[in-house]
């Protein structure tokens, strides 16, 4: 169809597709080329020119199952089989082009170090490559900002445009663009957490969610009958804000664990120390006992 008749169509889609059907007769698959003089209630077979596939015309693709039945109706059955349908064919498709071109890098994989790095991570290596030298490509001939922050974000913005305004909606490059859109902001977000995190001292409740301070802090609320909210407020707390230990820690867990340096301290480094070891503030040690 041309502009006019696709304009008619979007008027009234289900008039246009009831006069369709009614027009390509026992046609059941191909391609239709419509006229642009037919009137949406008036498409007669004269209208209609099968061919394979007209370049620049809005077609009608039979070879899919469409959403109309045959009374006119909308019938989400098949509108989700074919949905579906495209969805698969597309990721099959996807599928087939990525393993042709694997098997086009393996046979180069052996020319060159980059054609084996290439061959290795599965294309990664070209596809940054041609992805770095088109965006360069786009900045020399149209300097504008959605070019250049484009480029020094590795092409997020395009990821973003293809997610907010696809030009093929819920296709699967959409779903695509989706997913790339959400993983870069996930990740964007989780690394502002973690650089704030060593800023400010906060990465020790990190630590415990790992479990690399669970032991300690199980110990401290047996010994010290601090319950569970007092000592995740107390990490949560930034460094150099913390409240004095003798606030929340009773004297005899605190004199418990003072005395385990009494014999001495010890403190590991990658060289021998010299001087004062550690910030005037003062600095990280264990008992003598770990180093025996």
């Amino acid at each position: 169809m041309d502009s006019r008749m696709e304009a008619i169509y979007r008027a009234s889609p289900q008039g246009f597709m009831e006069a369709f059907q009614r027009a390509k007769g026992d046609e059941d698959d191909g391609v239709f080329l419509l006229d642009h003089d037919a009137f949406p209630v008036n498409i007669t077979p004269d209208h209609l020119i099968r061919i394979t596939l007209p370049s620049g015309h809005m077609v009608v693709d039979l070879s899919r199952p469409n959403s109309w039945d045959g009374s006119g109706g909308y019938d989400l059955a098949a509108a989700a089989a074919a949905y579906f349908s495209g969805l698969a064919s597309d990721a099959k498709d996807l599928f087939e082009y990525f393993l042709n071109a694997q098997a086009a890098r393996g046979e180069k994989k052996w020319s060159s170090l980059g054609g084996f790095m290439d061959w290795l991570t599965l294309g990664i290596v070209s596809g940054t490559w041609r992805g770095f030298v088109g965006r360069h490509n786009e900045i020399v001939a149209n300097p504008n900002l959605y070019n250049i922050v484009n480029a020094f974000t590795g092409g997020f913005l395009d990821t973003l445009k293809g997610a907010v305004t696809p030009e093929e909606p819920w296709s699967l490059e959409h779903w695509l663009d989706i997913l790339g859109t959400v993983l870069t902001v996930y990740a964007a977000y989780q690394t502002a957490v973690n650089v704030k995190n060593i800023l400010t001292g906060g990465g020790d409740d990190a630590l415990r969610t790992d479990g690399t301070l669970a032991d300690d802090v199980d110990d401290i609320v047996r010994s010290a009958g601090l319950t569970r909210a007092q000592i995740d407020d107390i990490i949560k707390m930034p460094r150099g804000q913390r409240t004095d230990p003798s606030t929340y820690l009773t004297k005899e867990y605190m004199d418990h664990h003072l005395s385990q340096f009494k014999d001495g301290v010890t403190k590991f480094r990658a060289q021998a120390p010299k001087g004062t070891v550690g910030p005037p503030e003062g600095t990280f040690v264990f008992p003598l006992i770990v180093r025996r």
